[in-house]
């Protein structure tokens, strides 16, 4: 551990009664407010899973390979969903139907196989009787999540410990790249962003490397639709939050 940064332990009341956030710095929690041990649909942070998969399956290549075409059949509702994906664009463009196209290669067994091995949430890849599981089911649907274990898979993430190839590890983590916060400091993360019983969800997962020390994190907030989505939000709380703790 840098030995330069102070260290805090908070365990706080959240800002908000629909706001959790966990934060750990090689493995110690040094940040944790509201309640982490609740699950929520993961929604686009599913995708991280997902490129797991589709790596050690080979069905993605690499950051640029496959590339695939979109068609109208897919019914894609925003207009930048209405192009070619390669698998960065995909995790850019948080693009769902370059998933279903992962999820469907896979089939249900092995797909329910690797959820089950990665210790998923509650697992339940099921779906409902108007969505089907293996393309649907992380999509405000049957699979859900809590912030402590989305903060356990990105340490297994990290660490290379998922029972997927270590090719597959390292394509997922650089897809996750966002941006350089400083010279020495590297974040990585995704958004995710969902609508429950008329309340949205936002959720923002990931890490940041900050010289040796890495700080892994998790924050999801449910509300009312806004005009700023909620994934937005929660991408905001979690960097004002890092900027306070370590003084970047």
């Amino acid at each position: 551990m840098n030995h330069k940064f102070s260290i805090f332990l908070f365990f706080l009341k959240p800002l908000c009664a629909q706001e959790s956030i966990l934060i750990t710095q090689n493995n110690d929690v040094i940040y944790q407010a509201g309640d982490c041990n609740k699950r929520y649909s993961p929604c686009s942070t599913f995708k991280i899973a997902i490129s797991l998969m589709g790596y050690n399956e080979k069905i993605l290549k690499n950051e640029s390979l496959p590339e695939w075409h979109y068609t109208s059949s897919y019914n894609a509702p925003f207009a930048k969903w209405q192009q070619s994906h390669s698998p960065s664009l995909w995790i850019k463009n948080s693009c769902v139907w370059y998933s279903q196209i992962i999820t469907q290669k896979i089939g249900m067994e092995k797909f329910q196989s690797y959820v089950d091995m990665f210790n998923y949430g509650n697992k339940n890849i099921l779906g409902s009787k108007l969505k089907n599981g293996l393309t649907h089911c992380w999509l405000s649907n049957s699979l859900k999540i809590s912030v402590k274990e989305q903060v356990d898979f990105l340490n297994k993430l990290i660490k290379n410990q998922l029972p997927v190839s270590l090719e597959a590890h390292h394509f997922t983590r650089n897809l996750l790249f966002i941006e350089q916060l400083s010279l020495n400091c590297e974040l990585y993360g995704k958004t995710g962003l969902g609508l429950i019983n008329n309340k949205e969800i936002g959720w923002f997962i990931g890490w940041m490397k900050n010289n040796q020390d890495i700080f892994i994190f998790a924050a999801v907030l449910e509300n009312q639709k806004e005009k700023i989505p909620l994934s937005q939000k929660a991408k905001k709380l979690v960097k004002d939050k890092l900027r306070e703790l370590i003084k970047l």
